[in-house]
């Protein structure tokens, strides 16, 4: 677990580095280099059903109530993130592969979780936030509502 702290701190700063109390009730993904045992890409999971997504880290930002009434099995994914240092794409295809392994295997009906992007300047994303808005904003009825103090708003 140093490692995955240790890039964590790389990819997000110290802050998002640090250990948190997500971290002792998820499961941890690592992709390790075989030549070096550096690990070059890490993400942690945690299963959710109904009621617990309310207290899952995404719910530290966003109201999910609605989501929670008639959601099944959940798998919220987060802190995912790559070396730096190592910009082999079959590192995201591998973590790709161990996720959806384990979505098929243990019966999970929803994905969730938070993304970072760098800075403040929305500018540069852009072109994400409006793939974001167009492909993965879920169903109105049980979208989740904004609690944090600072967001970007989807332009309508």
């Amino acid at each position: 677990m140093a490692a995955v702290f240790a890039l964590r701190s790389r990819c997000f700063g110290a802050a998002g580095g640090a250990e948190d109390a997500f971290d002792a009730t998820s499961l941890h993904v690592l992709v390790i280099a075989q030549d070096t045992d550096t690990v070059v890409g890490s993400f942690r999971m945690s299963v959710l059903a109904g009621a617990q997504i309310n207290s899952s880290y995404a719910a530290l930002y966003y109201d999910l109530t609605a989501l929670a009434q008639d959601a099944g099995r959940a798998l919220e994914l987060g802190r995912f993130c790559v070396h730096p240092d190592h910009a082999d794409p079959d590192i995201l295809r591998i973590a790709w592969a161990a996720l959806t392994a384990y979505v098929d295997e243990s019966g999970i009906e929803m994905l969730l979780g938070c993304a970072s992007f760098e800075g403040t300047d929305a500018a540069p994303y852009l072109d994400a936030f409006a793939l974001l808005k167009a492909r993965h904003i879920g169903p109105s009825p049980r979208a989740p509502q904004v609690k944090a103090d600072e967001v970007y708003r989807y332009a309508a």
